[in-house]
């Protein structure tokens, strides 16, 4: 048997099914809570355990394209096709125009060809809880974020921040000192 071929085995076997892929959501408190380094720290102690990792990021910006009016790609979706991808010599980018509120499964369409492990969604996942198995964390900076966002810790993985100290009743993990505990937790 091929090392390659016992590597992708170990990494299945970690994963722990059959090759459906697990959901990530990093969810937060607003902006600066640390969503975007939890979800890093993630997607790296992921890696280094050898699982194949995916990762979406949501962008609340209505008219946010990568494309830009005058470019040949933007002519081409212009011109009806359904789909422009984009190759250049050390990346691709794929564009489509989706219905509002289809971003999330329209996105897992394209990452369901890559057999990954794991995606990790920087924002909420919610739309693909019926198709896929969900795991989420919070993100927050103190205790009293997940009060008076009438937030229940128990839906959650865990509870991480950058500032654990600033909690006392709820147990939130350090977003960068404790991340293979993060992980654990959402492993299990």
């Amino acid at each position: 048997m091929s090392n390659v071929h016992n590597m992708e085995k170990s990494r299945k076997e970690k994963a722990g099914k059959s090759k459906k892929v697990l959901i990530i959501s990093v969810l937060g408190s607003g902006r600066n809570s640390g969503k975007t380094t939890l979800a890093c720290n993630i997607v790296k102690e992921l890696k280094k355990q050898g699982f194949k990792v995916a990762s979406i990021k949501k962008i609340h910006e209505e008219d946010f394209t990568i494309d830009k009016e005058g470019k040949d790609s933007y002519r081409l979706a212009e011109a009806g096709a359904d789909v422009v991808v984009t190759a250049a010599p050390k990346e691709i980018a794929v564009i489509k125009k989706v219905e509002k509120g289809k971003r999330l499964i329209e996105a897992m369409k394209f990452l369901s060809a890559g057999d990954f492990d794991f995606v990790v969604v920087e924002g909420n996942a919610d739309k693909l809880k019926n198709y896929f198995n969900v795991k989420e964390v919070f993100i927050c900076r103190n205790e009293s974020e997940v009060k008076s966002m009438g937030i229940d810790a128990e839906r959650f993985a865990c509870i991480a921040s950058l500032t654990p100290e600033n909690f006392r009743e709820i147990k939130a993990l350090h977003a960068e000192k404790e991340i293979s505990k993060i992980v654990d937790k959402l492993l299990s």
